[in-house]
């Protein structure tokens, strides 16, 4: 239900979280301004080999460039560029909004009418006109596609209720509502006169008539399959409430072409709505251009053969046709995707003060798969890269090559930069600026096993493996909080610029609690807590479970092998494999809940704590670890509690309940929450980092 999300710095991403929320997501380590003041120029020239072009060398590529099902930010680092959203963001400001593809808005003194006057003249890359249709169709669409992995937690909420988190709970509902009342049976025992007899405060009160026993239909509770994720099982619901749901979600967004408004009617106010249109979920799609490539054609009878699809089965996984300032090229998986320039862009004006405005600056924009970092460092060394990722275990390196060092100033809001000790040198480095990113270890609650899980081992308590039910036993999820050692975790992976994680909130948000409840590195409670589990099973016979995560990310290698390693020093029995698996690897083994411990991160869609507790404890990472109901069911009455109440005192005190829940229930291992630190070439003109764009990198405002 959220933010996947492959969160990756501008040129150092701190990877341990990616929703988007995610979903999202390597770790990046967001900053909010970069803006760069003059310094003394080197001794010798630094320039660009290519003015016209612009390389940004990354790890691990996007698994789908479909805004409605992608939610990490690999992909949103391309969406955001190609495709476009209603309301955009003011900059460097996460809370501020201007205008995009819609010129203006209203909302309603209620603060549940949004009427979006859309842009005229905008064309979209294959020469379609921008219409109020296709905006309508894109959130409508979305909204139906919907899947627990998917960021329409962000949009379901809002139109349809608090709480609802995919279109089949409103599928759901009006089945339930279809459903007969049940008779209750009673306790009471008949008499032969037809009187009942019954224990004080239980059945039908004694001295009452009732039915004989074969009068009383007994009530026998209807097992409900699940829809979420169940196209199958969407399909056999009575077509009449499917197409009334779609009709539902049609009535809540609508489009006047001739005035050329669209009305959104919220469910209730919602404050994070317009930050919400902003977000890469929002990207508008061209109707006719989708249909034409077998998205859903916009048919109440047919909405539900197009719901939950996957990286694979959507048919805008690979294509785009937006109207952004880049058009998209071509991909070629495992090597680069490129964006060429629109020369029939649309920006006349500025879109802020100073801002971009006319034809982009560079003819193409090459994202190069790069996994490895001595290669990244090369092609930064050479100039063959503008930008590269550089993880802060690899940072020293990236040191070296640093002339200017640019260090936030959080009175300014901004960034003081001066040369370094070696001016000559090409990089600008960016630091110290405070993160909306986090990464965590997850707990896979009941771990699928349909068709095989290798990373279960034998599947069994005995030593050479773990039953999918393992981190079901509170004890385990303890021991493995005990054994991390967040300090080496910190000194090592992130050098120092980090701390550690309090809860699912980050600082800022109401609820946090630096001296909250938290899990500390102490080996003789892991020794405690694992020999407590299942019985002593472990202490006696150990076991064995496979660990991934994605490949060229240091912070999540570095926290997979301390754990490996503190286990091995409590017992050579506790046996930790750590294996190192492609990004969409991931994504997908997550998503279907086939993980064991999975490391995953989450960068904020939007600056609000409602956006950290949806999707940690009831949406998207809950449905990756297969959240028993019992302990789903507590979190979501908070989280529906938190969202819904409008004094910040109050919420705060609701979001600390939701805190204090998750340390009892130690739902994950909460890693570390980085600060920022990154890298550009010094010819590099116009960036700024904003929390909530994807990447950092809005190529539109960038120079040479």
């Amino acid at each position: 239900m959220k933010k996947l999300f492959l969160i990756v710095s501008l040129l150092i991403l701190v990877s341990m979280i990616l929703p988007a929320c995610a979903p999202q997501v390597q770790e990046k380590v967001v900053e909010k301004i970069v803006e760069v003041t003059s310094t003394p120029a080197p001794k010798q020239e630094i320039k660009a080999k290519d003015p016209k072009s612009f390389v940004y060398a990354m790890y691990g590529e996007p698994p789908t460039l479909d805004p409605g099902w992608g939610y990490d930010t690999a992909e949103g680092l391309i969406v955001n560029n190609v495709y476009e959203t209603l309301a955009f963001f003011k900059r460097q400001k996460a809370s501020e909004f201007i205008p995009q593809l819609a010129e203006k808005w209203e909302i309603s003194p209620d603060g549940k009418t949004y009427t979006f006057t859309i842009r005229k003249g905008v064309k979209f890359h294959n020469g379609d006109e921008l219409t109020a249709e296709d905006v309508a169709y894109t959130y409508q669409r979305n909204l139906l596609q919907g899947g627990a992995n998917s960021p329409m937690l962000l949009w379901t909420e809002p139109v349809y209720g608090i709480g609802i988190q995919d279109v089949t709970d409103v599928v759901q509902a009006k089945l339930d509502a279809m459903q007969p009342a049940p008779i209750p049976t009673t306790e009471a025992s008949l008499t032969p006169e037809g009187q009942a007899t019954s224990p004080e405060g239980t059945g039908t009160p004694a001295g009452e008539a009732v039915p004989t026993e074969a009068q009383v239909p007994t009530a026998v509770p209807i097992e409900k399959v699940s829809l979420v994720d169940n196209r199958e099982a969407l399909s056999k619901v009575d077509p009449g409430v499917l197409e009334d749901v779609c009709n539902v979600t049609k009535g809540a967004i609508k489009a006047d072409n001739a005035a050329g408004t669209v009305v959104v009617t919220l469910a209730q106010p919602f404050a994070m709505f317009l930050a919400t249109t902003a977000h890469q979920s929002g990207a508008i799609l061209d109707k006719k251009w989708a249909v034409e490539n077998k998205a859903w054609d916009g048919d109440c009878k047919t909405w539900q053969n197009y719901y939950s699809v996957t990286d694979e089965t959507s048919p805008l996984s690979k294509i785009m046709n937006g109207t952004g300032p880049f058009k998209f090229d071509h991909w070629t998986p495992g090597e680069e995707i490129v964006m060429t320039k629109n020369e029939n862009y649309w920006r006349k004006e500025a879109a802020w003060e100073g801002g971009p405005s006319g034809l982009a600056k560079f003819d193409s924009v090459i994202i190069k798969k790069v996994d490895e970092f001595g290669t990244r460092f090369a092609m930064m060394q050479a100039g063959d890269a503008d930008v590269a990722i550089v993880d802060l275990v690899d940072s020293t390196q990236a040191d070296s090559l640093v002339g200017e060092i640019c260090d936030f100033n959080a009175e300014k809001d901004d960034f003081d930069c001066k040369p370094s000790a070696t001016p000559d040198q090409p990089l600008r480095k960016f630091q110290g600026a405070p993160g909306v990113i986090r990464g965590d270890a997850m707990f896979t609650f009941n771990i699928k096993t349909e068709g095989g899980n290798n990373l279960l081992g034998s599947g069994k308590l005995d030593g050479n493996g773990i039953t999918p039910d393992f981190f079901n036993d509170i004890h385990v999820r303890k021991a493995f909080n005990y054994c991390m050692d967040w300090d080496t975790l910190i000194a090592d992976a992130y050098k120092g610029a980090a701390i550690q994680g309090i809860g699912v909130l980050i600082p800022g948000m109401p609820g946090w609690d630096p001296n909250g409840k938290k899990y500390s590195f102490d080996l003789k409670k892991c020794q405690e807590e694992i020999e407590l589990a299942w019985g002593g099973q472990l202490k006696e016979k150990g076991f064995r479970v496979q660990v991934i995560y994605n490949t060229g990310n240091n912070v999540r290698q570095t926290a997979a092998q301390i754990l490996q390693a503190n286990f091995r020093q409590v017992d050579p029995k506790y046996q930790i494999e750590v294996l190192a698996v492609p990004w969409p690897v991931i994504l997908k083994t997550t998503r279907d809940a086939r993980g064991t411990i999975f490391f995953i991160g989450w960068q904020e869609d939007v600056h609000d704590a409602h956006n950290w507790v949806q999707p940690f404890l009831v949406g998207t990472y809950a449905t990756s670890q297969n959240l028993p109901k019992e302990i789903k069911s507590q979190f979501q009455a908070l989280v529906d509690k938190g969202i819904a109440e409008t004094d910040t005192a109050k919420r705060a005190e609701i979001y600390k309940q939701v805190q204090d829940l998750e340390y009892e229930n130690a739902l994950g291992i909460r890693l570390g929450i980085p600060t920022r630190i990154f890298y550009e070439q010094r010819y590099v003109s116009g960036f700024y980092a904003n929390p909530m764009f994807p990447d950092d990198y809005y190529f539109y405002a960038l120079g040479k």
